[in-house]
């Protein structure tokens, strides 16, 4: 199981972060937060973590200086800077330090993930749980079966099933005892796909 350690000297992004990604099914079993530098510097040594997410301006402490002075200890990890401004200084300090990525808050949900998968198939050497998830997903609608409707389920799974032979919408309605107009303006309803 991963540690991932959040620095935020501001409470409401902390809980954010921690409430934004769903960290268990990522692998991280430990999530520690910290407000202020001296916090990290205290506690970075029992926490050893994986990822960090440092904020740019942790009080009057800028969280790149922290960084490197973590790294002058010989305390590694996977950093990555983020923060409410758009300064360039700021992502050329992060990138100097060795902050991984840089990101702007409020951060996206889509963005935080990816830079995650990211370190943990190529830093951490991790496996993803994206299996699970296109087990249940179908591939050419990009949808999640327990989403459908159980009508479009069914059509899902007779196309499957049926795929090279005849199937029309015509024989879908009929073996649902449905106006043949139905399962198509249904499908187009749901998934925005035509038949």
């Amino acid at each position: 199981m991963y540690t991932l350690v959040i620095v935020d000297d501001e409470p409401n992004i902390l809980e954010g972060i921690k409430r934004l990604l769903d960290w268990k099914s990522l692998g991280f079993g430990r999530i520690e937060t910290a407000r202020s530098s001296m916090e990290v510097m205290s506690h970075i040594l029992d926490w050893r973590p994986d990822i960090c997410l440092m904020d740019v301006c942790i009080g009057n402490d800028k969280g790149y200086e922290v960084i490197n002075c973590l790294n002058n200890l010989g305390v590694h990890s996977n950093y990555v800077m983020m923060s409410g401004y758009d300064e360039f200084s700021y992502a050329c300090e992060a990138i100097r330090c060795g902050a991984l990525d840089y990101l702007l808050k409020p951060v996206e949900k889509k963005k935080l993930l990816e830079v995650v998968k990211k370190i943990i198939v190529e830093r951490l050497h991790g496996t993803l749980p994206e299996e699970d998830e296109k087990k249940n997903c179908d591939p050419v609608l990009n949808m999640d079966y327990g989403a459908m409707s159980p009508l479009i389920h069914k059509i899902v799974m007779m196309v499957r099933v049926e795929y090279g032979g005849h199937i029309s919408l015509k024989s879908i309605a009929v073996k649902y005892k449905k106006n043949w107009n139905y399962p198509g303006q249904i499908l187009i309803k749901e998934t925005g796909i035509k038949f």
